[in-house]
């Protein structure tokens, strides 16, 4: 919000974004409020509830897509307005809404690819995906599922249009790096947030007191394996005070291999606690529960529909979006709510997917049996 407001009351793009620790895209979004109402952050609120309700309609018109059946459609739509995760962000100013909505605008895109309309909506799909990562780094990501899809989706004969579509991702993010790599005085990629993410990733700096208050399995691991290190978090607190944003990153993108290279086991251990907690199995309450429940649904009618040859195109597409989150989280962070930006919709959709085909296979192919037998019966065949 105070980049926002640099933007929009000062027009300093440069002062706003020039540590590198946030992207542009979502202090923009913010930034164009300031200059259409006198309430620009209760107005940004009620664009990301209108962003929200997009989000089921873009769903929808992706099922139309694939399901080829406005009933089915509706069933999913249903099903996806049900899931509050995509749209519990609405009323918060964070990335979330805004992500959700892009990506379900991805998602439709994908499904609106065929070989033969390939050529003119593959290279719509790079354009969203960087304005995805230019709301939030980590969403770069995506790219890999892209790949995967793209693969099993347009085959062999339209492989050529991948380096394309490389370039182009590439070059909208280019101008970014460059000015924050020269605003810094080295090459940053993307942002300087990467480093404080993978130090906290390590679980030294976890709070005991917290375990007793939240019981996250994170936390919990932590503990028991005895990953708070006092000494490290004084020694990073009083180094870090005087650096850059730039020198922060470097500082504690080094702690952070140190912490992995010199106790391995233990920080493997937790950090496959935090994919864990990632999906829910924390088990502090209904929510995660729920949660697990839906994250089993999702792989069990993944395979289902891949062993009963369906959508594979999409189910590839979700293992590969289950890897890039899971990857993420055992790395860096585990907050639920990163990986409700990107998994939630490809999940849903797998379940959706499976229990749409799981009863034509068992109800409704029975029944078309039994009007054919029939038919026969009553024609004497």
């Amino acid at each position: 919000m105070q980049k926002a407001e640099l933007v929009a009351k000062h027009g300093d793009f440069v002062n706003a974004f020039r540590d590198g620790y946030r992207l542009p895209g979502y202090p923009l979004f913010l930034s164009a409020f300031y200059h259409i109402s006198d309430s620009p952050l209760l107005a940004a609120r009620y664009a990301q509830i209108v962003l929200s309700a997009l989000t089921i309609l873009f769903s929808y018109l992706a099922m139309v897509n694939i399901f080829h059946s406005r009933r089915k459609s509706i069933l999913g739509a249903s099903a996806i307005a049900l899931w509050i995760p995509f749209y519990y962000f609405s009323p918060i100013l964070y990335a979330e809404s805004c992500s959700i909505f892009l990506f379900a605008l991805f998602f439709f895109t994908l499904s609106n690819l065929t070989h033969e309309n390939a050529t003119n909506v593959i290279y719509t799909l790079p354009v969203l995906l960087a304005l995805l990562v230019y709301l939030k780094p980590n969403q770069i990501l995506i790219f890999a599922p892209l790949l995967v899809f793209l693969l099993f989706k347009v085959g062999g004969q339209n492989v050529k249009h991948i380096g394309g579509i490389t370039l182009i991702f590439i070059i909208l993010l280019i101008p970014w790096s460059i000015f924050v790599s020269v605003m810094n005085g080295k090459v940053i990629p993307l942002s300087t947030t990467a480093g404080a993410n993978l130090y906290l990733g390590t679980g030294v700096n976890a709070d005991k007191e917290d375990v007793t208050r939240s019981g996250s399995l994170t936390l919990r691991t932590a503990v028991k394996l005895g990953l708070r290190d006092q000494d490290i978090v004084r020694q990073t607190q009083q180094d870090v005070q005087d650096m850059s944003t730039a020198e922060k990153d470097n500082y504690f993108t080094t702690v952070a291999k140190e912490i992995w290279i010199s106790r391995p086991i233990r920080t493997v251990l937790y950090a496959l606690s935090k994919v864990l907690h990632g999906f829910g199995f924390s088990f502090r309450g209904f929510r995660d529960l729920l949660l697990v429940m839906f994250f089993l649904s999702s792989i069990i009618f993944s395979i289902y529909l891949w062993v009963s040859n369906s959508y594979r195109e999409w189910c590839a597409f979700f293992w590969a979006v289950l890897f890039v989150v899971s990857l993420q989280m055992f790395v860096f962070l585990s907050h639920q709510r990163f990986k409700t930006v990107i998994f939630d919709l490809p999940a849903m959709m797998m379940i959706i997917m499976g229990m749409l085909r799981l009863f034509d296979n068992f109800f409704k192919a029975p029944i078309r049996i039994f009007h054919q037998k029939s038919w026969r019966d009553r024609h004497n065949l």
